[in-house]
């Protein structure tokens, strides 16, 4: 029978890609934009989404803590790394992305999305090797092509400076395959 914190774990990661996936449709910036400064460029969607960023990030710390951590036996410090998730979360919704006149604002946003994706990489890998339960195959070669794919991601990100301009490029399907894999990990017990 599933637990109420699974449950909230599936629904903040689905509500998370939809509103991802509806931020990308309603207000595309192109290649050179992001799902946050899509967000960003409307009053009405940067309001809303910051509230259910806030909710969905609560959420889904609240299931990490308490389902996650002791369903795959992941270690003390797990509770430190939601803790840093929700207060990313927060920067990323609260910090405008396409803040132009204050660009410390804009480069906190962007900083702190760099750094929550890396979070998301290192819960992923802490699963993957502290878990004392047998993950189904078939989910562990998805959560170790993402963690290899979000790893690659960021040292191309980081290396080849022309690269950065295909951000959203890299961002959707980063973000995707996050989500695919902690709704895998969710479903999977």
């Amino acid at each position: 029978m599933a637990d109420v914190y699974q449950i909230t774990a599936i629904a903040s990661l689905a509500g998370v890609s939809i509103l991802g996936f509806l931020a990308a449709i309603i207000a595309p910036k192109g290649k050179d934009g992001s799902i946050s400064g899509s967000i960003a460029s409307h009053k009405i969607l940067y309001v809303a989404a910051g509230i259910i960023i806030t909710s969905l990030a609560g959420l889904f710390c609240l299931s990490l803590v308490y389902w996650y951590m002791p369903t795959y036996s992941m270690p003390g410090y797990t509770i430190l790394l939601a803790l840093l998730t929700f207060s990313l979360a927060c920067l990323i919704a609260w910090a405008p992305a396409d803040a132009v006149k204050n660009k410390r604002l804009r480069d906190i946003h962007f900083a702190a999305g760099q750094l929550l994706g890396i979070v998301f990489i290192f819960l992923l890998a802490t699963i993957l090797y502290s878990s004392s339960i047998k993950i189904p195959p078939a989910v562990q070669a998805v959560v170790y092509l993402t963690v290899g794919y979000s790893l690659l991601c960021y040292v191309l990100y980081i290396s080849v400076p022309r690269l950065r301009k295909y951000f959203l490029y890299f961002e959707i399907p980063f973000l995707a395959a996050l989500v695919l894999s902690f709704l895998l990990l969710a479903l999977s017990i």
